[in-house]
């Protein structure tokens, strides 16, 4: 029986791959998830622009503030040995300058917050996709097969009330909700003189809210909202009364089917209870 050669018996380990090699497969992991995530690597490409917008404004705005101080001495230069009619030009220029100041400054506290709220958006979708990768290893599947998870809605600033929009019928039928109208007798006192007409709302008493969804790993930070004191997600709705502690609801947690139409008015069961121990 002749001999088998020596690669034969031991075959040869297969080579080693070279820096190039390994580099490349990384890379073709990366690019793999990043079309998985590509909400949150967008901001590596937005964020620097605002922050470019912000540098610039704040460059405008120093060259505005020197003007402007500029333009006060000088004014007050020249009122001191001119009538008050003769003045007024530079009193212009002072206000014109003021103007800039002002809405660059404002411009640059909106970029700013912008720039907060994108971070923040991309925070809670790492999160989001986190608890759904460690959901897929427990149920031993591969990432990607389990349902998406809700795209977080970004937090509303207090001052800013965004049109009203419809609720889908689909996401309604999901989260079980069913109109609940608070009506309102209407009384009469019949007829006569002096016949007056008496609206007489009815007994208030919270309707029961469904269970909110909860939000896997929220930032500690951030603001909470809404009856749930949870962060800011899906389609919310703003109280319209200005002194409402919680400001926004969940549509999820109201009694709402969907948000009230045109300019109709809506105000959370605790502004509704403080109205009512008023008039009483």
């Amino acid at each position: 029986m002749p001999k088998r050669r020596r690669s034969e018996a031991f075959p040869e380990a297969p080579p080693a791959p070279t820096q190039e090699e390994l580099l490349e497969r990384e890379d073709d992991l990366f690019q793999s998830f990043k079309d998985e995530h590509v909400e949150v690597f967008d901001l590596q490409s937005s964020l620097p622009r605002k922050f470019e917008l912000v540098a610039q404004l704040a460059t405008q705005d120093a060259e505005n503030s020197k003007n402007l101080l500029a333009s006060i001495l000088e004014y007050i230069d020249v009122r001191r040995t001119n009538p008050s009619h003769t003045t007024r030009d530079k009193l212009g220029v002072i206000a014109r300058l003021s103007d800039s100041c002002i809405r660059t400054r404002e411009e640059t506290v909106n970029l700013t917050l912008a720039a907060v709220e994108l971070v923040d958006r991309s925070i809670r979708l790492v999160d989001q996709a986190i608890a759904e990768q460690e959901r897929a290893i427990n149920a031993d599947a591969q990432p990607g097969s389990l349902l998406p998870v809700p795209e977080p809605a970004p937090v509303h600033p207090r001052w800013a009330k965004p049109q009203r929009v419809s609720l889908s019928p689909e996401l309604g039928e999901a989260l079980g909700l069913t109109p609940q109208p608070v009506e309102q007798r209407k009384k009469g006192r019949g007829k006569g003189r002096g016949r007056k007409n008496n609206y007489e709302p009815e007994e208030f008493s919270p309707l029961p809210r469904p269970d909110p969804p909860v939000i896997p790993n929220p930032d500690p930070n951030e603001k909470r909202y809404c009856y749930c004191n949870q962060v800011s997600f899906g389609e919310m709705i703003a109280c319209d009364d200005p002194r409402c502690d919680k400001e926004w609801f969940h549509l999820s947690c109201t009694s709402l089917e969907a948000p009230p139409e045109g300019r109709k008015k809506w105000y959370c069961d605790d502004c509704k209870q403080r109205k009512k121990n008023r008039k009483a």
